[in-house]
């Protein structure tokens, strides 16, 4: 059921609101703009209708999914009357979610955080430099916009990508402004 729920609201464009785990309180809104058998790409617009990047996670990792609820519908008008837009992302290849999030976070030079092997945190977080077919490449970024160094991430290992969020958008602004 829950997979013939994610086909409709990519398929009919419609806004969803989904919960990875039991806690009510805690979910994420936005339209879905790829699926695979293992990922789904989402482009997220918080509570108050503003631009929220983009999310990869893992399909297994869903607990619950709504169409149409008061939330989302309160969410979609919102961000149509501020006027907000989502950068176009380019999935050649549904099975190709996360090099194709990757790809766009290098060309936009957005700063992304990964998840890897479902360690419930975000393991690196940075700005792409390069990708491979089998790594990608970060310049590590501290939550104040630091450097920390360069890290090689095997693309099998990571299991969820946040790209441009409020909290990345934050980190790039301070990583932009470390001298000033």
């Amino acid at each position: 059921m829950l997979d013939e729920l994610i086909e409709k609201a990519k398929k009919k464009r419609k806004l969803v609101s989904i919960y990875r785990s039991e806690d009510t309180e805690r979910f994420m809104t936005g339209y879905i703009l790829a699926c695979s058998d293992e990922f789904l790409l989402l482009s997220e617009i918080d509570c108050y209708g503003n631009y929220d990047g983009f999310m990869v996670l893992k399909r297994d990792a869903l607990y619950r999914c709504e169409i149409e609820s008061t939330h989302a519908k309160r969410a979609q008008k919102l961000y149509s009357l501020r006027g907000q837009q989502h950068p176009t992302i380019k999935v050649q290849d549904e099975e190709e979610i996360i090099p194709s999030i990757f790809r766009f976070a290098q060309e936009t030079q957005k700063v992304v955080s990964i998840e890897l092997r479902e360690s419930d945190n975000y393991d690196v977080t940075g700005i792409v430099t390069a990708l491979d077919d089998n790594a990608v490449f970060i310049h590590q970024l501290t939550d104040d916009g630091s450097p920390d160094g360069d890290s090689v991430v095997l693309l099998e290992d990571v299991t969820e990508v946040c790209c441009d969020s409020q909290d990345e958008q934050a980190v790039k602004i301070l990583s932009e402004h470390q001298d000033k």
